[in-house]
């Protein structure tokens, strides 16, 4: 469970970090 939400966490940060390259 807990490796799960870190992979959530993980993929939010790439998802804002391409929509902030943008």
């Amino acid at each position: 469970m807990l490796f799960l939400l870190v992979v959530v966490m993980f993929v939010l940060l790439i998802i804002v970090g391409v929509a902030y390259r943008k």
